[in-house]
C-alpha cells in the first residue's frame, strides 16, 4: 500500500494524514496542538521570546531527513541543506 500511494506522489505522513481524515481523526504525531508537547519549558520560553528561529531549526531537521519544505525526498548530503 505504501509504496503504491509513494509513487502516485503521496508522502508517508500524507498517507497518514489522508488515512486519519477518512476515520475522522488525527493521530498524535501529526496533530498541530502536540507539536510541542515534548519541548522543554525552557526552550519555548526562548521561542515565544523569538530568542529561537524556528523556522530555520525546521528546516535543518528537514534537510537532516534527506527532505525539502513539502516533503519531497532529495536524499541525505554530508554537509550543509536544501
Amino acid at each position: 500500500m505504501g509504496k503504491a500511494n509513494h509513487r502516485k506522489g503521496f508522502t508517508p505522513a500524507e498517507i497518514g494524514e489522508r488515512a486519519a481524515r477518512l476515520n475522522g481523526a488525527v493521530s498524535d504525531d501529526l496533530n498541530p496542538k502536540f507539536i510541542f508537547a515534548l519541548t522543554h519549558t525552557s526552550l519555548l520560553c526562548k521561542a515565544v521570546r523569538e530568542e529561537l528561529d524556528l523556522h530555520l531549526l525546521a528546516r535543518e531537521e528537514l534537510a537532516s531527513r534527506g527532505v525539502d519544505e513539502y516533503g519531497a525526498w532529495l536524499g541525505l548530503k554530508k554537509k550543509g541543506g536544501f
